[in-house]
């Protein structure tokens, strides 16, 4: 074999040995971003609980507001709604003029039949998948909720007692490929709703 032909050897493999290094830097930084995103989601999670668990005297000290299951799981969590409705008592007012503590609106049966759901989604390596499109259609094909799962892979909301469908929506960033899965959930008093996992491509 001629010198020449050696050289080229040589340098190809160098090449390659440059190029196998080179991915590996690669994969260290999306390892790393990848855990600092996780990071950043977990953090506004737990602030978003934070924010939730203030105590409604603080916000409207005359009027205790009483929770109710339209309270939980949904976006509008941090909106602060002005009252409309007299918070005190005027002084030139007759006793039998007001009512304490009535509600402005009684609370429907409806809303009292709710429960609570919670469901887990993974992916084909039983890892648990953050950030997923959640979209709840009822049994008259009405979507009812449109979330995403948290940190730890988990969707959660109120629902009346019926049968829906559950799809969910992630892009796989490794190959940027859209997942998809849908499910039928049945809801009611003491039902247990199992984990969504996504097929393998």
């Amino acid at each position: 074999m001629s010198n020449d032909s050696l050289l080229k050897d040589r340098t190809v493999s160098e090449v390659i040995l440059d190029l196998e290094k080179k991915i590996d830097t690669l994969t260290k930084l999306y390892y790393n971003s990848d855990m600092l995103l996780k990071n950043i989601l977990n953090k506004l999670n737990s602030n978003q609980e934070n924010k939730s668990t203030i105590p409604q005297e603080i916000i409207k000290p005359s009027i205790k507001e009483e929770q109710t299951p339209d309270n939980f799981f949904t976006d509008s969590d941090s909106i602060i709604e002005e009252s409309k409705a007299p918070t005190s008592k005027r002084r030139d007012s007759r006793p039998e003029s007001y009512k304490l503590n009535t509600p402005a609106t009684p609370i429907s049966n409806q809303d009292s039949e709710r429960v609570p759901v919670m469901q887990l989604v993974k992916d084909y390596k039983n890892k648990n998948v953050f950030m997923a499109e959640v979209i709840v259609s009822d049994s008259d094909n009405n979507i009812v909720l449109k979330t995403k799962t948290n940190a730890a892979g988990k969707w959660q909301a109120y629902l009346k007692p019926d049968r829906y469908l559950v799809k969910v929506l992630k892009v796989d960033q490794s190959t940027k490929r859209q997942m998809e899965k849908t499910e039928i959930i049945i809801v009611s008093h003491d039902s247990t709703i199992s984990d969504i996992i996504f097929d393998a491509p």
